[in-house]
């Protein structure tokens, strides 16, 4: 193959005909490939590689006489699983770092639109949306028709979970959720609900943090304003006392209200809601 590769080469710098292709997997059963068995034909799979069908093997190859290349490689590949190898071959490496960033992408928008979704919800029904959101990925991983035929409660290893399928339900989660979920959380934390329990503790811990990230630099952002301001401040009794009052709502945020609604409402604010609750407060510096 390597002499074909260099003689196509050599024929085409001098201005020859020639062509030579390092096909991929076909589909249909050759001389080649009918001795391979289903788990290696599996396993080709697992590692990105996609059979051609003879249609479209065909019409790679008229697409490949008029490429004016010598040597060129008629392959399909499954984008999903390209995205799971860590280390991929050179000639790979530049398509697999390219996908893996619009990926990182659309992954970032959809864990952060899973976190708003989940933290909009009551505590009460987190918990259930989770196990919701773990039996789905099982469903998927495992080639399910739905979640409805995931129990919560079974065991992942009587599910039929693998070290390879465990893998992909973690990469799953990691996108929905945008944790970062070790190899072995599947066996870590045995059962869907299980599952679903760590994920909420990881979640809504991270969200919290976030939020109190958020909080932080914003209120640096406000002192610094202020101090730099100095004596030119307009009102500096007014801001002094409203941020007062500001300290003391979340020392003692049920002060005045019977119900606790201020608590319930601080509580259950998101990032920006809190942020809006303290440009509100603080008014403009």
């Amino acid at each position: 193959n390597v002499f074909l590769d260099a003689l196509a080469a050599h024929r085409t710098a001098h201005n020859l005909p020639a062509l030579s292709l390092a096909w991929g997997l076909w589909s249909e059963k050759s001389e080649l490939t009918a001795s391979l068995s289903a788990a290696e034909l599996t396993g080709t799979g697992r590692a990105g590689v996609v059979g051609l069908s003879s249609p479209e093997g065909l019409s790679l190859l008229d697409a490949a006489q008029g490429a004016g290349e010598p040597l060129l490689v008629p392959i399909r590949f499954d984008r999903t699983a390209l995205l799971r190898w860590e280390d991929a071959p050179p000639v790979l490496r530049d398509q697999v770092r390219g996908l893996k960033r619009a990926e990182s992408r659309a992954v970032a928008g959809q864990a952060a639109s899973t976190r708003q979704h989940l933290l909009k919800l009551p505590e009460a029904e987190r918990g259930a949306a989770l196990v919701a959101i773990v039996r789905s990925h099982v469903a998927t991983v495992l080639g399910h028709s739905g979640p409805e035929s995931v129990q919560a409660d079974r065991a992942f290893k009587e599910l039929g979970f693998d070290s390879l399928t465990a893998v992909q339900l973690r990469n799953g989660l990691n996108a929905v959720t945008g944790l970062k979920l070790p190899p072995t959380v599947v066996f870590d934390h045995p059962t869907p609900a299980a599952l679903a329990e760590h994920l909420g503790n990881e979640l809504f811990r991270t969200t919290q943090d976030m939020l109190g990230s958020q909080i932080a630099e914003e209120l640096n952002r406000l002192e610094a304003a202020i101090l730099s301001a100095g004596s030119q401040i307009g009102q500096a009794d007014y801001v002094a006392d409203r941020l007062r009052a500001l300290a003391a709502r979340l020392s003692t945020p049920d002060a005045g209200s019977d119900d606790g609604s201020a608590d319930q409402e601080i509580a259950s604010a998101t990032a920006d809601e809190l942020l809006d609750l303290i440009d509100k407060e603080f008014g403009s510096v």
